[in-house]
């Protein structure tokens, strides 16, 4: 996979982690710390979160890590 598969399977995952928690751009936003306009960036596949934030993300939603970087995530972790 190169950097910007990378960056779009992240993207749509963080999206359907947000959306599976039933959050808005803005709450989860507050719950990893980091602005709205973060959550954007990442979700539109210009940015990956840090490790940090990452972790943060996977705690949330009670995920391993490598998850976020998986293509048939929502499949496999969440069966929708």
């Amino acid at each position: 996979m190169n950097n910007e598969e990378i960056r779009k399977t992240v993207s749509v995952n963080i999206k359907a982690v947000r959306e599976h928690l039933g959050l808005t751009k803005r709450q989860l936003a507050d719950k990893v710390g980091v602005s709205y306009k973060q959550v954007n960036v990442w979700e539109s596949a210009k940015a990956i979160p840090s490790a940090e934030k990452l972790s943060e993300l996977c705690k949330l939603a009670n995920l391993p890590l490598f998850a976020l970087y998986m293509k048939n995530m929502v499949e496999e972790f969440y069966d929708e």
